[in-house]
């Protein structure tokens, strides 16, 4: 509505000059497009920040925020014009008399225009207000309290914290046909990606870490894993190994770890 009323307000001063349609309508967009422009491209970067939290919800929204604006902006540029032109009456040099909001609006800008110097001035004063009251707000950056509190996924995770320690200290069971070493990278990875993401988490361990800490480095052969997990005692490996994982062969050679 805002891009439209703008394009049209022009309009309508150009006909009242006595202007006929089309000349009126590409003053309109010639003198219109870039100020609209720009109001949309800072609204749509207004609406873009709305990801960097990263929460799905926000992410979606501003994007079809920016895709509305956008699309707005061309509507505004393209289907306005055509319906101005058919709904014109064709009346040239109407007299126009302001109504109060215009009057209103008028005796602002007069007022502006006549004190530049003290408008800045107010303005840079309320500008570094707006700075210190900035810092005086308090900014909420728990995550999951973004999210609906009976959303599914945080209630159970309620119920999670609730039958917990304190600490917080969680397993992520990964089921695998049988372990090699590109498993264990991989699963190496994800710990790496989750600690990363998530602040809270101040320290992991894996069957990787075990590896590097026994071994020296993860390995990436066969060869080297057997001889990674030969040297894990067997205690160490149960806390992160179950089952059968290595194969009959291997299950022999790492003293059925």
């Amino acid at each position: 509505m805002d891009y439209a009323a703008q394009l049209q307000n022009r309009f309508e001063d150009e006909r009242r000059e006595g202007k006929d349609v089309e000349n009126s309508i590409l003053t309109a967009i010639r003198t219109t497009r870039f100020p609209l422009f720009m109001a949309m491209a800072t609204t749509v970067i207004g609406f873009a920040s709305m990801a960097a939290p990263a929460i799905p919800s926000l992410v979606w929204f501003g994007a079809l925020m920016s895709i509305g604006l956008a699309s707005a902006f061309l509507l505004s540029l393209t289907i306005l014009p055509a319906m101005l032109k058919l709904a014109d009456i064709g009346e040239k040099g109407v007299k126009h008399s302001p109504g109060t909001l215009e009057k209103f609006l008028t005796s602002i800008a007069k007022l502006t225009t006549a004190n530049p110097k003290k408008i800045l001035a107010l303005a840079a004063v309320l500008i570094i207000l707006g700075t210190y009251a900035t810092t005086q707000v308090q900014l909420e950056t728990n995550r999951r309290k973004y999210a609906p509190p009976d959303l599914p996924a945080l209630v159970k995770f309620g119920e999670l914290e609730r039958s917990v320690s304190p600490q917080y200290v969680y397993a992520i069971v990964l089921s695998a046909d049988r372990i090699d070493a590109e498993t264990i990278i991989k699963a190496e990875k994800l710990a790496n990606y989750i600690s990363q993401r998530e602040k809270e988490v101040y320290s992991y361990e894996t069957l990787g870490k075990a590896i590097e800490d026994f071994y020296g480095s993860i390995p990436v052969t066969e060869e080297e894993l057997s001889s990674a997990l030969s040297k894990i005692p067997e205690s160490v490996c149960e806390r992160f190994v179950s089952g059968k994982p290595f194969g009959h062969s291997a299950l022999h050679q790492h003293r059925n770890c």
